[in-house]
């Protein structure tokens, strides 16, 4: 039989995952070892043929990024934003390659804009808009008149008003990270609605957080477009994605009076 505390324990955890899956995407882990994007990610855009899963990762292959063969993965399953939610994911940036090597990471669709969709040419950027995004580049690719390798994007649903700028760490300094494998984490914040990315230069030490944070919240991001997704081309190699949803306080109240109630009505019995 099992006992009160295992009992509670089981029931809560149910009920954690029934509560953010009612209300948007969960939590889950993936590190592809199945050779396959996983039950929790999917084609967001581009070609199928672009993503490689057999090494137990996902390595974007496109030679092109021009001739449309950045690819993207993603969730299927819209973010709830009113919870916060944290995404962590490995990503390796190749040492060569320019532009066609740049790394894609943020919310939105991962539907890749191009020169018709408003606000200038996009390379194939997950820019058809709503989207808030971060790119990491090259070391052998530079931003004009800048020495850093990460950059942002923030663009609304008619793909325009956007802006692309250029991360600075405090005191106005680039901030360089280049190729090689990192970690990046993407942060919400349901009260204030922004994104904020944060990086571990070479998977090492401590996240250290780019700014400014992203608000997201005058983006126009919907039932269909409130997602995460990954990609690139090149070489481009993410692994070990972590997604943790946090449930709305409400659900967290109704979490810990039925798992009390439980244990209670176990405790009784016994």
């Amino acid at each position: 039989m099992a006992s009160p505390r295992s009992l509670t324990v089981t029931v809560a955890t149910s009920l954690l995952t029934f509560c953010a899956s009612a209300n948007g995407a969960v939590s889950f882990s993936e590190d592809f070892s199945s050779n396959t994007a996983g039950p929790n990610l999917g084609l967001k855009g581009g070609s199928s043929a672009n993503i490689d899963f057999s090494a137990g990762n996902a390595r974007f292959t496109g030679t092109n990024p021009l001739g449309a063969e950045r690819a993207y993965i993603g969730t299927s399953t819209n973010f709830n934003l009113a919870q916060d939610f944290t995404v962590e994911v490995q990503v390796t940036v190749p040492s060569a390659g320019g532009g066609n090597g740049v790394a894609l990471f943020g919310f939105g669709s991962g539907t890749p804009g191009d020169s018709s969709a408003g606000g200038g040419p996009s390379y194939y950027e997950p820019s058809a808009g709503p989207a808030a995004y971060v790119a990491l580049i090259p070391d052998d690719f530079g931003n004009p008149g800048s020495n850093s390798k990460i950059s942002y994007a923030d663009f609304n649903a008619a793909n325009t008003g956007g802006t692309a700028a250029t991360f600075y760490a405090s005191g106005g300094n680039d901030v360089i990270l280049g190729s090689g494998t990192h970690r990046v984490r993407m942060s919400y914040n349901a009260s204030t609605t922004t994104l904020t990315f944060s990086y571990q230069e070479d998977s090492i030490g401590s996240f250290i957080n780019l700014g400014p944070s992203i608000n997201i919240g005058d983006n126009g991001f919907n039932s269909t477009t409130g997602q995460i997704f990954m990609g690139g081309a090149g070489g481009v190699t993410y692994d070990n994605v972590n997604v943790t949803v946090i449930p709305e306080p409400s659900h967290l109240a109704m979490l810990a009076f039925v798992s009390a109630g439980t244990l209670l009505r176990r405790t009784r019995r016994s």
